[in-house]
């Protein structure tokens, strides 16, 4: 009889055996698990869908959550402000401005103050000869510093290192060692800030370093000018290192030369100086139009976007009758028939006169539903005459961007909103389906291995069937007893 101990095992059957096994199971598959699958690959596509609408919705809701603000933060106020002349002042606004026009003119730029050691031969010991080698210090703006001279030093080596020990303090004051000459070196300071309030204070605290340099207590409290080979300032009076103009005929001081001070929300930069007579410049603080245009086209961007990926899942061939994601879907029907009969309704809550409906303000709307500005000169001619009837069209009590958000709110809101819910429930149907095929696979399992038992079984009876018959052929054709034994024929004997 056959061995039955590999029962169960494809790879000691007969090739019939296996191969009856193999179609059984992928019969069993193909009837039992294959449609469970093609029903997981459709919720899967679903949640694909669901996701990507979900991102188009939460795009025009902020996009309507901004223009449905109102006041100074309304996006649809934001100001600008432009100048007359560059070249002397520029201005930028920000929402705590005014609108309206200034006169600016400028007297004087604020600069940083400058100040220059004796001229020095680069190669003599003066410096150290006089002050005797040992660690110095002196007072250079608003930082103290120690600096070290040995002897032999050459005069170049000392301002070097003066220049060095300044800078490494990081203080308002900045150093370098200028070669004016090829044989001579002065040390130089500038002040990093502009005005008056950051010129340049120095004075020796151990030591006559900076007297030994040309910058004695006498030249410092003067302001003496240098000259080409003494010390001194650049500016001899610290008050031309302030910026000074007039705005809107008033004199206005300050230290550097971008004011944010001077007009409320607004920002003045001062490029260049002019002379008393010369003509002011105007800055005019106003809405900003351009950004105006930008939120209108930005929400008809985003509905289109939106609307076009509804008219896409909801789509229904009739010649093949193939049949889309959310085609006949209520909730996303509901959804599209009332975005459109926001967009082609009346703003009841405009002031009179101002625009109550997107057509009045040259948008139009094509065949397939999506909103462009055709109508540019209408547009244009609406923002000129007074940017607030755009912005009460759509953030106006019961305007366009209010309606169309309280509604996307129902959609997006976390947890609660519709896509989160109908995501959820078909995450929970997927994961009932993956069970389901879990399940079946291993009821198949079972199933096949049962079969493949009864076919093994089958095969063994099959060959002890056919050998007993082998030998009972071989027993009736006369062959089994034709062996002879000492000339003995015994199947010729008689019975």
């Amino acid at each position: 009889m056959a061995d039955t101990s590999s029962v169960g095992s494809l790879n000691t059957v007969s090739q019939q055996v296996q191969t009856a096994v193999q179609q059984y199971q992928s019969t069993l598959t193909s009837q039992q698990v294959t449609p469970l699958q093609n029903q997981q690959t459709s919720l899967n596509a679903r949640l694909t869908a669901l996701a990507t609408m979900k991102t188009k919705l939460q795009t025009l809701y902020t996009t309507t959550t901004a223009m449905a603000v109102t006041g100074s933060s309304s996006t649809f106020l934001g100001l600008t402000a432009s100048s007359s002349n560059p070249g002397v002042v520029t201005a930028t606004a920000s929402s705590g401005a005014t609108a309206g026009n200034h006169t600016v003119l400028v007297t004087q730029l604020a600069k940083t103050d400058l100040a220059l050691s004796d001229q020095l031969t680069s190669s003599a010991t003066s410096i150290v000869d006089a002050e005797g080698a040992g660690t110095k210090t002196i007072q250079v703006g608003n930082v103290s510093v120690d600096v070290t001279l040995t002897a032999g030093d050459s005069d170049s080596t000392v301002l070097g290192n003066i220049a060095d020990a300044i800078n490494a303090k990081g203080g308002n004051v900045s150093a370098s060692v200028v070669s004016d000459t090829s044989t001579t070196s002065r040390l130089v300071l500038q002040s990093t800030q502009t005005g008056s309030a950051n010129a340049i204070a120095l004075s020796d605290t151990a030591g006559t370093l900076l007297a030994n340099l040309g910058l004695s207590s006498s030249v410092v409290s003067g302001r003496n000018a240098f000259t080409s080979t003494a010390g001194g300032y650049l500016n001899q009076d610290a008050s031309t290192l302030d910026a000074k103009f007039k705005l809107d005929g008033i004199d206005i001081t300050r230290s550097g030369n971008t004011v944010t001070d001077a007009l409320t929300g607004v920002t003045l930069t001062l490029n260049g100086a002019q002379n008393a007579s010369d003509l002011p410049a105007t800055v005019s603080v106003g809405i900003n139009t351009n950004q105006v245009q930008s939120t209108v086209q930005q929400f008809i961007n985003n509905y289109n976007d939106l609307l076009q990926n509804l008219t896409s899942e909801m789509a229904v061939d009739p010649t093949t009758n193939t049949r889309q994601i959310f085609a006949g879907d209520p909730t996303f029907t509901m959804l599209k028939v009332n975005l459109q009969s926001l967009i082609y309704g009346q703003v009841s809550s405009v002031k009179s006169g101002n625009p109550a409906n997107l057509f009045q303000l040259g948008v139009t709307a094509a065949a397939d539903g999506t909103l462009s500005i055709s109508d540019t000169t209408k547009f244009n001619a609406a923002m000129a005459a007074d940017p607030t009837k755009i912005s009460d069209l759509f953030n106006s009590s019961n305007g366009l961007a209010v309606q169309m958000n309280n509604l996307l709110k129902n959609f997006v809101a976390p947890t609660s909103g519709r896509m989160d819910s109908m995501t959820s429930i078909v995450k929970s149907e997927t994961s009932s389906l993956s069970d389901r095929i879990t399940t079946v696979q291993a009821r198949i399992s079972n199933q096949v291995t049962q079969y493949q038992n009864q076919l093994v079984q089958l095969q063994a009876a099959l060959e002890e069937a056919q050998n007993l018959d082998s030998e009972m052929s071989y027993i009736l054709s006369g062959d089994l007893y034709s062996t002879t034994s000492s000339g003995l024929d015994l199947t010729t004997s008689s019975s």
